[in-house]
């Protein structure tokens, strides 16, 4: 790091040239991605997959294709066991089954199955699967005509109203219109600004923003030429620009709070930067390595759409990584002093040499001290939360969400709305067809349709165990930062269940039914994300933790001075993010608002209760332990091994810590550099 900086600075010219032209290409390519990017939700290659292939080409229709549901009312008392009335459906369903394109099921034209009847015999339905004409639904028109031909072979007074998926995303379609990325991602950086003229109170606010806007552009441009080698779904537009926003800005603040740190300790601009980079930059380096691993979990699934994601994912951490490392120290270095004012004048004027280094916020410092204190409380509190959050995450249903929530109004979700009444599902809306070789019985394999096959996710788990235990020269913290970020995923799995599948906020705040369900994809991706991006505050917060801890010998100082020093970072980071989510949320797509909830409550969950509660709580816990590196661990991640004598009685003296830096080779951050041993 020290080299590239020296570099860096050396060519300030050349490297603002450099990104100039890359911020331009990246504009133009932000324009031309939208249209190349694929809205398929393909699966080929998997069992369920090859069967809707087979079923299309036996059949004609059915198979990746969605049902009509014509739901019939009869009129008055009558009922399917009245008389007349059975001829009566059978010939009305017989003229929908003579068209050779329709495939029907329906009783009791084609089945004697009672679950086709509903409301005490008063109301029957059908599956009619029309031609398959794409993901993007069928022809309207084939619902009018089998409604049409329905009404015409019943009695007077029969209620025919036609639904089904297609029906319902033709009538969401019709709804007002997506404002577009451009949009949700000026009103994340809105947000974003107003955070950052709170925590800078001066111009250089700007300063992350401008990484942030390179950053997305950047990666943009990357996934132009991404989509030339693979599809690349439409989803990752919105990921690119949101996430991206949160992301750069966050590494982008962490920096740029270290940096004033370093002026406010009497150290030149060029300097200082110095100084950040050799500590803070690393820590950005950690982080965008945890959130690119977080994402192999995508790169590593055999489906098409998702392995997209993963790779365009991997795109964002990296493009912001750069940004961060390469173009805002420079920005630092030049303007950086002119563009922190108004707050630079009155850091001046506080700033005192008896006391260099206390940036540390005394609300947060008092904080940190009383966690420590009252350890076992705040870890009790923690997990009063998020234990059950993760209890209500063991009722995560996979699926498609009801078709309900496509639609508020119109025929098609009135004809829902009256199956619902009689007593059935929407889950009608969304059957499974299962083929199967001729004289199977049919029963016996209903019964032992259960489930898909889960993920392995060790691989992620070692590569970022080893990340970790590297940056912080310790495995217990390592360990404990892979255990609490998985804690962190149930609680956010568990805010999934509570507001969307059982729909407790779905509604009052999008006027959105429960789901029911959650589609198998969101999940993943959550997980993809979420275990990356939360490392963000766990690197943050541990390896200020460590630096103080090299520098003092305590733990307990550790715990002030680190979560004092971070803690008023790691929050504001995490509110940056969850406004981008928020803004994420207001996508009209269903799945892309389920993503976002998961996203922000993980996000918020993870910064407060997690990072400024139960971590710190668990590191005064676990003593001298939290440092503990072994030799032959220290051989193989290639550095030094950590082996903490017993805890001091007490903080070090007044002035003890500023003289022992002083004596340690001209270094003033002595031991804490990432290269020093204990």
């Amino acid at each position: 790091m020290p080299r590239l900086t020296q570099f860096l600075l050396g060519h300030k010219l050349a490297v603002v040239a450099a990104w100039l032209v890359v911020l331009a290409a990246g504009a133009a390519a932000a324009g031309v991605v939208p249209g190349r990017l694929s809205q398929e939700f393909a699966f080929p290659g998997q069992e369920g997959y090859e069967a809707n292939v087979a079923i299309l080409e036996a059949y004609g229709n059915g198979g990746p294709g969605n049902p009509l549901v014509p739901v019939v009312t009869l009129p008055g008392d009558t009922t399917v066991d009245s008389p007349g009335t059975r001829d009566a459906l059978d010939r009305a369903f017989a003229g929908v089954a003579a068209d050779p394109r329709l495939r029907v099921l329906a009783w009791p034209a084609t089945t004697g199955d009672r679950r086709l009847v509903a409301d005490g015999g008063r109301v029957v339905y059908a599956l009619v699967w029309g031609p398959f004409q794409g993901q993007e639904g069928g022809d309207p028109a084939v619902g009018q005509r089998v409604a049409d031909g329905l009404r015409r072979a019943l009695p007077a007074g029969t209620g025919v109203q036609v639904t089904g998926l297609d029906q319902l995303r033709a009538t969401a379609a019709e709804e007002p219109a997506d404002t577009g990325v451009l949009v949700e991602t000026l009103v994340g950086a809105v947000g974003a600004l107003f955070v950052l003229a709170f925590v800078f109170g001066s111009f250089l606010a700007l300063v992350p923003l401008l990484i942030a806007a390179v950053g997305i552009l950047t990666t943009f441009l990357a996934v132009l030429g991404l989509t030339g080698l693979v599809e690349v779904s439409f989803i990752v537009q919105y990921l690119v620009a949101l996430i991206g926003l949160g992301v750069a800005v966050d590494y982008s603040l962490l920096v740029v709070t270290r940096w004033r740190e370093e002026l406010a300790n009497g150290h030149d601009r060029e300097e200082a930067v110095h100084r950040a980079m050799a500590t803070a930059g690393r820590s950005v380096v950690t982080s965008g390595g945890t959130v690119a691993v977080g994402l192999l979990a995508l790169v590593l699934l055999p489906v098409p759409f998702l392995r997209s994601i993963g790779y365009a994912g991997l795109l964002i951490p990296l493009a912001a990584t750069l940004a961060t490392l390469t173009l805002l120290p420079v920005l630092l270095a030049t303007v950086g002093p002119r563009l922190d004012w108004p707050a630079s004048r009155r850091a001046r004027r506080s700033w005192s040499p008896a006391r260099p280094g206390s940036m540390a916020g005394r609300r947060w410092t008092g904080w940190a001290a009383g966690v420590a204190r009252h350890r076992w409380l705040a870890t009790l509190a923690a997990l009063a939360v998020l234990v059950p959050l993760c209890v209500a995450a063991l009722g995560l249903r996979l699926g498609e969400p009801p078709a309900a929530v496509l639609a508020q109004s119109g025929p098609a979700r009135e004809a829902l709305d009256r199956l619902e009444r009689a007593g059935v599902g929407s889950g009608v809306l969304t059957p499974i067809e299962v083929l199967v070789p001729a004289g199977t019985d049919r029963r016996a394999v209903a019964d032992h349709l259960g489930g898909v096959a889960g993920v392995l996710l060790a691989a992620v788990a070692v590569i970022t165990f080893v990340l970790l235990a590297r940056a912080f020269r310790s495995l217990l913290l390592a360990l404990k930062a892979i255990v609490l970020n998985l804690l962190s995923l149930g609680a956010a799995y568990g805010v999934l269940v509570l507001v969307w599948q059982e729909g407790h906020g779905s509604e009052a705040i999008w006027g959105i039914p429960a789901t029911g369900a959650i589609a198998i994809w969101v999940p993943l991706m959550a997980f993809a994300f979420l275990y990356g991006l939360s490392m963000d505050y766990e690197v943050f917060l541990l390896a200020r933790m460590r630096e103080e801890y090299d520098a003092t010998g305590s733990t307990g100082t550790a715990i002030v001075q680190g979560l004092g020093r971070v803690g008023r970072l790691v929050t504001c980071a995490a509110l940056i993010l969850f406004l981008s989510f928020a803004s994420m949320a207001a996508i009209p797509q269903l799945d892309v608002k389920v993503m976002a909830t998961a996203l922000g409550a993980g996000i918020l969950l993870d910064a407060t209760i997690l990072r400024v509660l139960l971590v710190p709580a668990l590191v005064a816990l676990l003593g001298r332990w939290n440092w503990w590196l072994p030799p032959w661990a220290a051989r193989i991640l290639r550095v030094p091994p950590s082996l903490p004598a017993p805890e001091p009685a007490g903080p070090p003296p007044p002035g003890g810590r500023a003289e022992w830096r002083h004596a340690v080779s001209g270094d003033a951050r002595g031991p804490g550099r990432p290269d020093a041993g204990p």
